[in-house]
């Protein structure tokens, strides 16, 4: 009974690392949510207030469902988790990309300069792009752990 039990614990860590392994993100993914988390700026920062705004941000909200639908197909796997992740490191991500936007908002209301939305925004980009190859590899280092 003991020997049976030791090897499931085998198959169960040897399946967690063989997903550790796999767990590499197709290059278009966070490329993708960055984009469109940059488009998500730029509307906000040149359009609130406009009849476009509200479209824009629906195409943003309908476009991350697929996307995430089209990771799902392509990987296998799914997780909507923040488990196992530093909480500190989590809440200052989301509260940078929320500064971000309220940022661009603020320069749209209180300014006539554009140029600082299209920085937001690129700012945007390249941060959850950063974001995103770093919560690949907590992810990997999570489940090789636990292997």
């Amino acid at each position: 009974m003991e020997n049976k039990a030791e090897e499931q614990l085998a198959l169960i860590a040897d399946t967690r690392a063989r997903l550790a392994a796999r767990l590499t993100t197709p290059w278009w993914y966070h490329l993708s949510l960055a984009a469109l988390m940059g488009v998500l700026v730029l509307a906000i920062g040149l359009g609130v207030g406009t009849w476009w705004f509200a479209l824009v941000v629906a195409v943003v909200v309908v476009v991350e469902g697929v996307l995430i639908g089209a990771y799902r197909r392509t990987m296998g796997v799914w997780t909507a988790t923040w488990d196992g992740f530093p909480s500190s490191t989590v809440w200052v991500a989301f509260g940078v990309a929320l500064a971000l936007f309220v940022a661009s908002a603020a320069v749209h209301l209180w300014t006539a300069v554009v140029w600082p939305i299209w920085v937001l925004a690129a700012v945007t980009v390249v941060g959850f792009v950063a974001l995103g190859r770093w919560t690949d590899a907590v992810w990997r280092r999570r489940l090789k752990a636990e292997a």
